[in-house]
C-alpha cells in the first residue's frame, strides 16, 4: 500500500518515496519469511528477530493512513472523506484476502488437515476470528490474524480522527499539541491494554500458561501510533527542533531499540512475546521494536535525500511491490516446497536446516506471489486509482 504523491513533488521525488517504503515493506515481509522458515521447526530463540516484522507493517500503516489526517488537523483544513477512506481500504486489502482465505479453505478440506468449522469460516469472512480461541487465532492461515487488527484498526481510525479535529478546534492548546495529546492518549491505550488482556488471558498467575495474551487490536494500537507520530511529524513547520534531528542518529538509535528489546526479550529466555509470562515484556517489548523502526522511518521523512543511499534498492523495492501477496501465501508455500524436498532426511542441524527450507521455498514464493499480485493485486490497485481520479474530479 502506497502513499499517495504529494502535489508539489517532482515525479523523481515520487519515485524514491515510493521505492523507500517498498523496500521497507520487502524487509518487514522477508522477516517475517524467514521467522517461518525456522519456527516450523522449533529454533528458539533465534528466530525472534524475524517475527518483528509484523511491528515494521504495523508502523507503516500507521505512518501511511495518519499522512492525509495530520496534514489537515495541523493546517486546520476538512479531514479526508471517510467513504473514500474505507472504499480504498476495502478495496486493497479485502480481494486479496477472501481469494486467499477461500484457496487454504479448499486445500484444508482437500487434503483433511484441520478443516475448519463452518463458525470458524465466518469468524474469518468478517475479519473478527481474533477473538476467538487459540485455536482460531492461528487457523487456516496463521499470518491472517495480523489482518484482522489491521483492519480493524482501520475500522477505527476515522472516528477516532474525526473525534480528535473536534477537540482540536475547541481546544486553547495549540493544534500541534492538540493533535500530539491525541495521539500519546492511544499509544497509553495499546499498552495499557496490553496489560488488562495480560491478566485476562492467564498472564501473572504462579504457573502462567502459554496462551495468546493479546488478540484485540486495542492491544496492537501503540504500534500503529508510532507510525502515526511520524506522520505528525512529517507535517510540523520546517523550523521545528523536533524537524532538525540528525538522520543518523535517528537511524543509530532505531536499529540500537531494536536489537536491545530482541537481545532483552532473549536473555529473559522468551521467544514469543505474544505468549510472554512477564507483564513488563508484555508491555514494553512491542512498543520498543516499533520505536525503533518509526526512527528509522523518520530518518527518511525527514531527510530523504541523506537515506536514499542506504536503502534505495530496486530489487527489494520490487519484493516490496508484491510483499502482501508473500505475506498471504507464503505459509503454505513453504509446507508444500518443504514435504516435496523434505530435507531434514539429509541435514540433521535445525539452524542448517532453517536455512536451506528458507532459500528452497522462496523462489517458489517469489513465483506464486507474482502471479497472484498480477492477477488479483494489480486490479485492485486499478479500482483504487479510479476512485482517486473520481474524488479529484468531484
Amino acid at each position: 500500500m502506497t502513499s499517495p504523491p504529494a502535489k508539489n513533488a517532482t515525479a523523481g521525488e515520487t519515485v524514491k518515496r515510493i521505492l523507500f517504503l517498498d523496500v521497507l515493506r520487502a524487509i518487514a515481509c522477508l522477516m517475517v519469511v524467514f521467522y517461518h522458515s525456522a519456527v516450523n521447526i522449533g529454533i528458539f530463540p533465534y528466530v525472534i528477530w524475524g517475527v518483528c516484522g509484523v511491528h515494521l507493517f504495523f508502523v507503516l500503516s500507521g505512518y501511511l493512513l495518519a499522512v492525509p489526517y495530520c496534514k489537515a488537523l495541523l493546517s486546520g483544513t476538512s479531514l479526508p472523506s471517510i467513504r473514500l477512506f474505507y472504499s480504498r481500504r476495502i478495496i486493497r486489502v479485502l480481494p486479496p484476502y477472501l481469494i486467499a482465505l477461500g484457496l487454504f479453505i479448499l486445500l484444508r478440506m482437500v487434503t483433511g488437515s484441520k478443516v475448519p468449522s463452518a463458525d470458524n469460516i465466518v469468524s474469518h469472512l468478517f475479519l473478527v476470528f481474533n477473538y476467538g480461541s487459540d485455536q482460531e487465532f492461528f487457523s487456516i492461515n496463521p499470518v491472517f490474524w495480523t489482518l484482522a487488527i489491521e483492519v480493524q484498526f482501520y475500522l477505527f481510525l476515522p472516528i477516532f480522527m474525526a473525534i480528535l479535529a473536534h477537540f482540536v478546534t475547541r481546544s486553547n492548546l495549540p493544534r500541534s499539541s492538540s493533535v500530539l495529546a491525541g495521539l500519546l492518549l492511544l499509544l497509553f491505550v495499546g499498552i495499557g491494554t496490553r496489560a488488562f488482556e495480560f491478566y485476562l488471558h492467564g498472564g501473572g498467575g504462579s504457573s502462567p500458561n502459554e496462551s495468546i495474551k493479546f488478540k484485540s487490536f486495542l492491544a496492537f494500537l501503540d504500534l500503529f501510533v508510532m507510525g502515526m507520530l511520524v506522520a505528525f511529524l512529517k507535517h510540523l513547520p520546517e523550523s521545528h527542533v523536533l524537524r532538525r534531528v540528525s538522520s543518523y542518529r535517528l537511524i543509530g538509535s532505531g536499529l540500537f531499540l531494536i536489537v536491545s528489546a530482541n537481545l532483552w526479550l532473549t536473555i529473559r529466555g522468551g521467544y514469543d512475546w505474544m505468549t510472554v509470562t512477564e507483564l513488563g515484556t508484555a508491555m514494553f517489548f512491542p512498543i520498543l521494536v516499533a520505536a525503533g523502526f518509526a526512527c528509522v522511518l523518520l530518518a527518511h521523512v525527514l531527510a530523504p535525500e541523506r537515506t536514499d543511499r542506504l536503502l534505495h534498492i530496486p530489487a527489494l523495492a520490487w519484493v516490496g511491490q508484491i510483499s502482501y501477496s508473500i505475506y498471504l501465501y507464503h505459509v503454505g508455500i513453504q509446507a508444500v516446497v518443504w514435504k516435496i524436498f523434505d530435507w531434514k532426511r539429509y541435514i540433521a542441524d535445525f539452524s542448517t536446516l532453517a536455512v536451506v527450507n528458507a532459500f528452497t521455498a522462496l523462489p517458489v514464493i517469489l513465483l506464486v506471489s507474482y502471479v497472484m499480485y498480477r492477477l488479483v493485486e494489480q486490479p485492485t490497485l486499478a479500482w483504487m486509482s479510479i476512485l482517486a481520479k473520481r474524488k479529484v474530479a468531484d
